[in-house]
């Protein structure tokens, strides 16, 4: 064993003394309280059953895209998709990305540039924090659902300000105050980010359409 793999054994011996190292399990039986398939999508025979249906129409989207959408890739079934999810959610245009976590880390490693500042709650999503260290902008976080420390800190900010909220909040379970979130934002013309990943088919289309803030929020 070289030096290396005797440094990255010891790693892996540390953790598991801890209880720290983590391993591949088999599927589990039994009732579903740990993943987030919340609606039980992922384990429907029906939808399994519709989504396969679909697909033999579709047979060109199958077989992978064979390159990105601006090269090679696009296709008329993705942008009919998108255009039914815009409309579902009342906005001009939609964009299809592979995972949540890639749309949150393309979002704000792209959007906010050097000079400006990104302010998020405390506990919004990992992948919002990894899209923000691909930033070049400033990065400060506000203690959970403050509204008196967001308005501090946007007192504070500098260039085009950017806000990173959840609606519903994955870890805790509890909600953003939207709608006055919202005019802060306008009140300091900062552009409003909202995750909606827990709250789409919990509680319908989620809350910006509950409480019609669609353009109250970013409109890129």
């Amino acid at each position: 064993m070289n030096i290396l793999q005797s440094r990255l054994r010891d790693k892996l011996n540390k953790r598991q003394e801890e209880g720290g190292l983590r391993q591949l399990q088999k599927e589990r039986d039994g009732i579903d309280i740990y993943s987030n398939d919340y609606l039980g999508f992922a384990t429907s025979k029906e939808l399994n059953s519709r989504i396969l249906n679909l697909l033999n129409g579709h047979a060109e989207s199958i077989q992978g895209s064979t390159g990105s959408r601006l090269i090679s890739g696009n296709s008329d079934f993705t942008m009919e998709v998108e255009g039914f999810i815009a409309a579902k959610h009342q906005v001009e245009s939609s964009l299809l990305f592979p995972s949540g976590y890639l749309a949150n880390q393309t979002l704000f490693s792209i959007l906010p540039a050097k000079n400006d500042t990104i302010i998020l709650d405390e506990k919004v999503h990992r992948s919002v924090y990894d899209g923000c260290r691909l930033s070049l902008s400033n990065r400060w976080k506000f203690r959970h659902n403050d509204l008196n420390h967001l308005e501090d800190l946007l007192k504070k900010s500098n260039g085009q300000v950017w806000i990173g909220v959840e609606s519903l909040y994955s870890m805790d379970g509890d909600f953003a105050p939207l709608p006055e979130i919202a005019a802060l934002c306008e009140k300091f013309a900062a552009a409003l980010i909202v995750d909606e990943a827990h709250a789409i088919g919990t509680f319908g289309v989620g809350f910006v359409n509950m409480f019609g803030l669609q353009n109250r929020c970013l409109q890129p």
